[in-house]
């Protein structure tokens, strides 16, 4: 059975990487062809981390255990906005705006998942 193996760039093998182990990984790597749902890598997840990692040198104003609850919970927050699909920004402005004078009772309209902007 003749498996065919990417290109090599003239070199007889891949950079870096034992012969040993291209052959024994590439015919697990045709075996997930058939399912395109799965992802070979986790890029997604390390570019929805990017942000925090470029900014950690510039959050000194964190500094303290407090800070640090503070950033978590607006990160939360954020992230959460994002997920559903509604602007951050514009969610944040909307529910400060609203939750003074918005009843106790019905607090979870203001949460991502059920928000609606005030017409």
């Amino acid at each position: 059975m003749a498996m065919d193996f990417p290109p090599t760039h003239g070199t007889g093998k891949l950079e870096g990487l034992p012969d040993d182990l291209f052959q024994f990984a590439w015919p697990f790597s045709n075996a997930l062809r058939p399912l395109p749902f799965l992802e070979l890598d986790n890029n997604t997840a390390e570019r929805s981390m990017r942000g925090i990692a470029i900014g950690r040198k510039n959050y000194m104003f964190v500094g303290s255990e407090r800070g640090g609850k503070s950033a978590a919970i607006i990160y939360t927050l954020m992230e959460t906005a994002k997920l559903n699909n509604v602007d951050p920004q514009a969610w944040l402005t909307d529910v400060l705006s609203r939750i003074a004078d918005h009843k106790i009772t019905k607090l979870g309209e203001l949460v991502p998942w059920n928000y609606s902007p005030e017409t």
